[in-house]
């Protein structure tokens, strides 16, 4: 039960940083584009 918690906190974190990192990234290309 606690690997499984600790498991979907790794998780959720690396979506967090996945959707940051995409947003960042989005960001850089419209700063390039205009």
């Amino acid at each position: 039960m606690i690997m499984k918690k600790q498991y979907e906190d790794i998780f959720s974190q690396h979506a967090k940083e996945k959707q940051k990192r995409k947003r960042s990234t989005r960001f850089i290309s419209r700063i390039l584009v205009s």
